[in-house]
């Protein structure tokens, strides 16, 4: 797989958690956050997240089919410093998030990571 391949299924990847964060942010962030998914202003707060990774998504998606890599670069470069934050505040709140979510949110975010890195100090022949 090349890395152009793969950091285009992650955007896609971004992409669909982002529209799903949106449209049910209780159902897909409840096992992250727990029953306060469930309340209004975390749902408002839960839905901007959704907007920030569409909009992450999305804008690395259309610079990748762009065929220039510097846009590209600069998009995952922004998804790194949102998903380090994402892994950082996730393993900060300790057992308040349940050990498998935790778990299973710092491998994504890990990953998400070191793809984010790989674009983004990828060469333009790279991309």
């Amino acid at each position: 797989m090349t890395l152009r391949t793969l950091a285009a299924t992650v955007a896609a990847g971004r992409v669909a958690f982002g529209a799903g964060l949106l449209l049910a942010p209780r159902v897909l962030a409840g096992p992250w956050i727990g029953s306060g998914a469930a309340d209004p202003g975390a749902q408002m707060v839960i839905r901007g997240f959704g907007a920030r990774d569409l909009a992450l998504g999305l804008g690395a998606l259309r610079a990748l089919t762009g065929g220039d890599a510097g846009p590209a670069r600069w998009w995952f470069a922004a998804q790194v410093v949102a998903d380090a934050t994402d892994l950082v505040v996730t393993l900060a709140a300790g057992d308040a998030v349940p050990r498998p979510v935790r778990l299973g949110v710092s491998a994504l975010a890990t990953g998400s990571v070191a793809i984010g890195a790989a674009v983004a100090a990828a060469g333009p022949d790279a991309l």
